[in-house]
């Protein structure tokens, strides 16, 4: 495929709007309290372990300052981590 998953992420963001920016940063506060699968709340291999070592305060500040872009790739991430362990764990 050409452009692969950088191009495929651009049509993404065209069609994402504000409000869907806000309930995606939402999430991903309720991400930086604890990874949502059974098990470890703040595995190492996680893209958002360092994140979670902050304060409370720290964390949603972090959140705040993603670019919408940033966002979207960090939400993005999540999903495929999710569904890998998900699949891992035979909860899929």
């Amino acid at each position: 495929m050409r452009g692969g998953v950088a191009t495929e992420f651009s049509e993404q963001m065209k069609h994402i709007d504000l409000n869907q920016i806000k309930a995606l940063k939402a999430f991903e506060y309720g991400l930086l309290i604890g990874c949502p699968l059974n098990g470890n709340p703040n595995p190492p291999n996680c893209q958002f372990h360092d994140i979670r070592l902050l304060s409370v305060n720290e964390r949603f500040e972090w959140v705040d300052a993603l670019s919408d872009k940033d966002a979207v790739a960090h939400y993005i991430a999540h999903l495929k981590c999710y569904s890998k362990r998900a699949a891992q764990s035979g909860l899929v």
